[in-house]
């Protein structure tokens, strides 16, 4: 096998592969390898995507809300352009790791421009992770972000769904950021976000 480095992320490769005689079997020419440097947190959630955030807790939203339990979190560190690389395979596996299958029908037909479809995607994984966090210190329970669905219900609204909810008793409530950030807030009760206002709106899809 011939290898010619191109830089530290693109490898070619020419490569030959032999029979138990020594004769080439097939050849493969100018095969390229490419390496991708991941975000760590990208790539925990690949591992464990059951115990792993791919947002962080975002407090500032909050400040002024002392005495509720809410969860508000902002999804850092996916740029857009890497998420889309090499025809968005990064993109589609965190689509994949993160929607449940209702989910993912409604991502694969959304007609949205590659900014929104980041955006739809980052937003929803906020939420998710926001419901994730208060289930978690209230009952001691860890979804998967793939648990927590996030529907539009008849009115526009987006409505929390999944088979934990009437088994623990809950019906969460998220509202998405509207301030350019991938971040959301989220309660287990309505009446703990209301009034929740500060660039964060209760989201239609």
């Amino acid at each position: 096998m011939l290898r010619k480095f191109e830089n530290d992320k693109v490898i070619h490769s020419d490569i030959e592969v032999l029979d138990r005689t020594g004769k080439v079997y097939y050849r493969l020419e100018n095969w390229e390898t490419r390496r991708f440097p991941q975000p760590p947190r990208f790539l925990r959630l690949r591992i464990d995507p059951r115990e792993t955030y791919i947002s962080t807790p975002w407090k500032e939203p909050l400040a002024a809300m002392n005495g509720r339990r809410l969860a508000c979190c902002r999804v850092e560190g996916l740029s857009q352009e890497f998420l889309e690389s090499s025809h968005s395979v990064w993109l589609k596996t965190l689509a994949y790791l993160v929607l449940s299958r209702r989910e993912r029908a409604v991502w694969d037909n959304l007609q949205l421009l590659p900014k929104q479809r980041y955006d739809w995607l980052l937003a929803r994984s906020a939420a998710k992770d926001a419901v994730r966090m208060l289930i978690h210190e209230r009952f001691g329970e860890q979804l998967c972000a793939a648990d927590v669905e996030i529907l539009t219900d008849a009115s526009g609204r987006l409505v929390v769904e999944g088979a934990w909810k009437q088994r623990l008793g809950v019906n969460p409530v998220i509202a998405l950021a509207n301030s350019g950030i991938a971040g959301a807030v989220a309660a287990l009760d309505a009446a703990e976000l209301a009034g929740v206002d500060m660039d964060i709106r209760a989201g239609a899809a």
